[in-house]
């Protein structure tokens, strides 16, 4: 039995409308457009100001926040984890688990993956964070929008490389073992059974030794004395180095190698790195490389040029892959002072060539003397965003033609060049560009 909703009238059954008022029975109701709220706002207790993620001050009042507790997300993720039975099990939990879309849970997932990492780890599992790692990283790139953000997350990224990197080429020494000596093979014993013959053949054996000997020292040369042997070990001349001067190489665009002349034939080699690859961040002194005699001819030291601008060296860094069996580097000489801009030579009281290659490398060309020039890369992580001194691609002779280099003009406002450079994906092999004065 039905009733009218507005007066409520008893109705007749299958009736559409109300004899008593009219009104119209089973009228859908309107739609009504809901306004539904995602994710949390997290406000200062005191002042009621919103707190940005990992903050533990308020940035307003300066309340200090307590008791943050764990997201739900990585204590669900720790909690299956430690629930997993097997290292399969753990590696499929690490790769499939989703990383959700908001800061904290990124910052949280990366920072885990990267302080994971170890060398104790089985290679399922290891691999597993690593993935972690870059899934992370990828979705910070996506989400985040604030430039200090981004960051940190690269900085964070950056940290997790190195480990990464450590990890490798330990692994890759362990696996250079020496080869085990053999122990010497036991003669077995031999009975000998003495015969006439025996006896005949042993004094004949004799006489012969004795013929061949005194065959020998007739002809054979006078052996020298140890003191009349000219000595093997090549000398080069005296060349010699300003104290105190520092030259560099950048090796890419977080290492850089520097030089530094302690007399004038020793100087000492130290290997300077930066974390951010944002490159808005100054370098730090990583590791001592060791001390070279630019006299000694194993260090392959040699001027580029006249001014002493620039030189060769054999340089050998057992840390690093690319130069642990030694590999011939060029050094030019520094120009700045400090660690921030620390192997630039392309400055902006130095005048120079440019080339733009793309939204995120611009090449430059700068004269380190009358007959050298040195090609940087400098890079920006932003498309526009302010370049960076990033690494040495190569010093050239331009007056002997070196990579094909042709002057435009009689005034030499600009260049063609056959530009490679191995770090730069799109310039693996030489391409023909124009190298123009800066402006």
């Amino acid at each position: 039995m039905a009733f009218c909703s507005q007066c409520g009238r008893k109705l007749a059954d299958g009736a559409n409308y109300c004899f008593e008022c009219g009104n119209q029975v089973g009228q859908p109701p309107e739609a009504v457009r809901r306004t539904v709220f995602s994710g949390e706002v997290h406000k200062c207790p005191q002042c009621g100001e919103v707190l940005n993620a990992y903050e533990v001050c308020c940035s307003t009042c300066g309340y200090e926040l307590r008791g943050n507790s764990v997201s739900a997300s990585v204590q669900k993720f720790s909690e299956q984890l430690k629930n997993a039975i097997t290292e399969y099990q753990k590696a499929s939990i690490i790769q499939s688990f989703p990383i959700p879309n908001n800061k904290e849970d990124i910052f949280e997932f990366l920072i885990l993956a990267t302080s994971s990492i170890d060398r104790n780890l089985n290679k399922a599992v290891l691999n597993a964070w690593i993935s972690k790692i870059e899934q992370s990283y990828r979705k910070a790139q996506l989400v985040l929008r604030e430039e200090e953000d981004l960051d940190q997350a690269e900085d964070i990224y950056a940290e997790a490389q190195e480990k990464i990197q450590d990890l490798t080429h330990e692994r890759i020494q362990q696996k250079k073992m020496p080869s085990l000596p053999q122990e010497p093979k036991k003669n077995k014993k031999r009975s000998v059974r003495w015969t006439p013959m025996t006896t005949i053949g042993m004094a004949l054996g004799f006489v012969m030794i004795i013929v061949a000997v005194l065959i020998g020292s007739q002809g054979a040369p006078t052996r020298p004395h140890a003191d009349e042997m000219a000595v093997s070990d090549e000398v080069l001349p005296g060349i010699t180095i300003e104290q105190g001067k520092e030259y560099t190489f950048g090796a890419n665009l977080s290492e850089l190698y520097v030089a530094r002349a302690i007399s004038d034939t020793v100087i000492k080699v130290e290997k300077w790195t930066r974390s951010s690859i944002s490159l808005q961040k100054e370098y730090s002194l990583s590791y001592e490389i060791g001390a070279y005699k630019i006299n000694d001819p194993q260090s392959g030291f040699c001027w580029l040029d006249d001014q002493h601008s620039a030189f060769r060296l054999l340089l050998k860094d057992p840390r690093e892959l690319t130069f642990g069996s030694g590999k011939e580097i060029f050094f030019t000489e520094s120009w700045v002072d400090g660690d921030r801009y620390k192997g630039s030579n392309c400055l902006d009281d130095v005048f120079y060539y440019e080339h733009l290659h793309d939204d995120f490398n611009l090449y430059k060309a700068v004269g380190m003397s009358d007959g050298l020039v040195k090609i940087e890369c400098w890079y920006r992580h932003l498309p526009k965003g302010e370049f960076h001194y990033g690494y040495d691609v190569c010093v050239i002779e331009p007056d002997q033609g070196d990579m094909g280099l042709q002057w435009s003009d009689e005034e030499k406002s600009s260049f063609t060049i056959n530009l490679q450079d191995r770090q730069n994906s799109s310039l693996k092999k030489p391409v023909f560009v124009v190298f123009e004065e800066a402006q």
